[in-house]
């Protein structure tokens, strides 16, 4: 649902936070260096791993994006129902990444918003 918030533009941007490991999306207003610890996989901040999500797009163009979602695609080995949420959440940064640069994002649109 957090994905959709944006996705629809019903909320802004700059109010959330991405994990770095999983793609997870959580809304908070500053990225914690305390006690943080992501939701879907536990990783916590000791690797910096909890970034602010409009600062990550800034950082994160959508070529490299792409790139990354491709790289996914093509991973064996992993659960069938993951791969497909991590996907989903990589076509999600994509549509934000390209809209936050302006870019039309018809192309990248998720078949179905992630979780």
């Amino acid at each position: 649902m957090s994905y959709e918030l944006l996705i629809e533009e019903r909320e802004p941007i700059d109010g959330w936070t991405v994990c770095t490991v999983c793609l997870s999306i959580e809304r908070t207003a500053k990225v914690y260096r305390g006690k943080w610890r992501c939701a879907d996989c536990g990783v916590d901040t000791s690797n910096d791993s909890q970034r602010a999500l409009k600062q990550y797009l800034e950082d994160n163009y959508p070529e490299t994006i792409e790139k990354n979602l491709r790289e996914w695609s093509s991973v064996k080995g992993v659960r069938a129902a993951y791969k497909m949420l991590r996907s989903a959440r990589y076509k999600c940064l994509l549509v934000l990444g390209r809209r936050l640069l302006g870019e039309p994002a018809a192309a990248a649109a998720p078949a179905e918003p992630a979780p």
